[in-house]
């Protein structure tokens, strides 16, 4: 699978779920690793950084912490990625809070720094008694963590970590101008993923393979794929290869609402998709007209970076036209029987 080659930012993220060796005392925020499978092994090595001055870098190794706290959360049982959906931070007279929403709203995380203890809640949503156990159990062999309390769906603990050599200003500041900025751009690469799978699955509809040899070149691509950025929205339009298929995506004030234009299906291949998309979870909001559907995207989008987004939905759409496109014109048919190409994750 093609695809965004592993932005740094992701490293982060994958960093979370492994067992590796690689001290949390290194920068997350500042490597540009290459891979995530480079991340996860045990062999792996870190280059160490230069810092400025101490301060510099324990506040550093403090986001670290941070991030990795929020990032465990998710890929303790995969029910989610990366990031966060929401992310704020406040000064309460001597004390720092810091409330995450997890992407997907499936969790909150909770920090206060009061005398330099950093006490954490995590609660999570949508999760059974064996999940549960199973989290409070991994929380309570973390040797960075200690005084873990379990009960119900909320789990307490604090950071064995002290931050008394951290003014909590100083950390506000790394806090929203790059803690935050950071675990949000991961929700967006996520969504963005996301809008990258859906758009994939259409353009398969299209695509026809050879059932023979035949020097063809069509495999997942668009004929033209086109994004443009007016203020807080962005519109998204794309054709498929045998331009049976015309989509529109528009992304604005949290929303995000694709129509598709079915050129080439009869009216019971429509009556069919429609059918589909009334039934996947993802979508909502679905009317189909003729041959026009139309529906929402079932995802958080209210907390995005619009800016960020356009630039991930860029190179989505480099990766769909960058192939050569040469129409197979005979010895075609359908990739109806096809197995789908496996999921973008597998590639990060």
């Amino acid at each position: 699978m093609r695809f965004l080659k592993i932005l740094p930012i992701i490293a982060i993220a994958f960093l979370a779920a492994c067992k590796s060796t690689v001290p949390q005392s290194e920068s997350l925020l500042d490597e540009h690793i290459s891979s995530a499978g480079e991340i996860c092994s045990s062999s792996a090595k870190v280059p160490k950084l230069k810092y400025a001055n101490p301060k510099e870098k324990r506040l550093y190794e403090a986001s670290n912490q941070i991030i990795k706290g929020v990032n465990d959360m998710p890929f303790r049982d995969n029910y989610a990625a990366p990031g966060a959906s929401s992310c704020n931070a406040m000064l309460d007279g001597d004390n720092l809070q810091l409330h995450v929403v997890t992407a997907e709203k499936k969790g909150n995380f909770l920090m206060t720094i009061s005398n330099g203890i950093a006490s954490c809640q995590e609660e999570y949503m949508d999760h059974n008694e064996k999940q549960l156990a199973k989290i409070c159990n991994e929380i309570q062999r973390d040797s960075t963590k200690s005084n873990v309390k379990c009960a119900d769906n909320i789990i307490t603990y604090i950071f064995n970590k002290r931050f008394d050599d951290i003014d909590n200003n100083d950390l506000l500041d790394q806090i929203n101008y790059s803690i935050c900025p950071d675990l949000m751009r991961q929700f967006t690469h996520y969504l963005a993923y996301k809008i990258y799978y859906d758009l994939e699955e259409k353009l398969q509809r299209d695509w026809k393979h050879p059932s023979g040899p035949c020097p063809c070149g069509v495999y997942i691509d668009a004929l033209s794929c086109d994004i443009q950025l007016n203020e807080e929205t962005i519109k998204l339009k794309t054709l498929t290869v045998y331009q049976k298929e015309e989509i529109e995506l528009t992304i604005s004030k949290g929303n995000a609402i694709m129509q598709e234009y079915l050129k080439g299906f009869d009216n019971a291949e429509i009556s069919k998709i429609c059918s589909n998309y009334k039934s996947d979870s993802t979508k909502s909001h679905v009317e189909c007209s003729d041959n026009i559907i139309t529906h929402s995207l079932n995802y958080d989008f209210n907390n995005i970076d619009i800016h960020y987004m356009n630039k991930e939905l860029k190179m989505i759409c480099d990766e769909f036209t960058s192939t050569t496109i040469t129409p197979c014109n005979s010895n075609c048919k359908p990739r109806s029987n096809e197995t789908p190409s496996p999921s973008l994750i597998d590639d990060l």
